[in-house]
């Protein structure tokens, strides 16, 4: 039987030159795209950091400015800052590694730099309105608390029990590590404490049949229920602070 070779196929190897110019033209194209992207980040962060002021303060006023009472002022300032920290985060200036070893260069440093400084007082106003939102969320927790305590004691005929639903207020976790609102919740603490002792005083004189006593538990009551104005005195100033500081923020813009 007659054996048939296989045909051996002979693949030339391309010329050393051809090898050199393909890589060649493979690592100036990579670095066309590198310097392409380089461009166009550091060209981004300098466009946003000269629109931010503007975008920021055309943003709030369409949703603090506007005249739709469907929409909270929490609800819109929450979006404010969901919105804000999604498009820019807490460092808005920060580049990719890949670009960012080129601040060594005097152009791009002049780009960082002024980045930071149009930023700082956008900053500022988002960190303010922060503030006040943090503020305007613990005192609407607060003003539940104070509101069911009021009502559950709007006529009382249990003294204990009455004592009891200021004592809930008093001891919330709502009051609690509330930052920027704590002064008044250690107002609130403090009144609502105040009353639930008055209100265990009554029972404890009527239990006793002791008049002197249960007459002198009564003034003190009332005392402590007049102590719920220095609580809206005292967060009706401590807002108004915060209102100011996010205006001045606002006006830097």
């Amino acid at each position: 039987m007659m054996k048939v070779k296989a045909p051996r196929i002979h693949i030339p190897r391309p010329k050393k030159a051809v090898v050199i110019i393909t890589i060649s033209a493979i690592i100036v194209a990579a670095l066309g795209v590198y310097g392409y992207f380089s461009y166009a980040t550091w060209r981004d962060l300098d466009t946003e950091s000269k629109q931010v002021s503007s975008s920021l303060k055309t943003a709030v006023n369409e949703a603090l400015g506007g005249e739709n009472e469907t929409i909270s002022p929490t609800t819109e300032m929450k979006k404010l800052i969901s919105d804000f920290d999604k498009k820019y985060s807490e460092s808005p200036c920060q580049v990719s590694s890949l670009y960012s070893w080129q601040m060594s260069i005097p152009q791009v440093k002049t780009i960082a730099n002024e980045c930071d400084e149009r930023f700082l007082d956008a900053l500022a106003f988002m960190s303010s309105l922060k503030l006040m939102l943090a503020f305007t969320e613990h005192e609407q927790k607060a003003s539940t608390l104070l509101t069911a305590a009021i009502d559950a004691t709007k006529t009382p005929t249990d003294y204990t029990a009455a004592s009891a639903a200021w004592k809930v207020a008093a001891d919330a976790a709502e009051l609690t590590d509330t930052g920027i609102f704590q002064s008044v919740a250690d107002k609130i603490k403090g009144v609502a404490t105040a009353i639930s002792g008055q209100y265990t005083s009554l029972a404890t004189a009527i239990k006793d049949e002791d008049k002197a006593t249960f007459d002198t538990a009564v003034k003190n009551l009332q005392a402590a229920y007049g102590s719920t104005e220095e609580i809206k005195t005292l967060t009706a100033s401590e807002r108004q602070k915060l209102v100011l500081t996010v205006a001045d923020a606002y006006d830097k813009l």
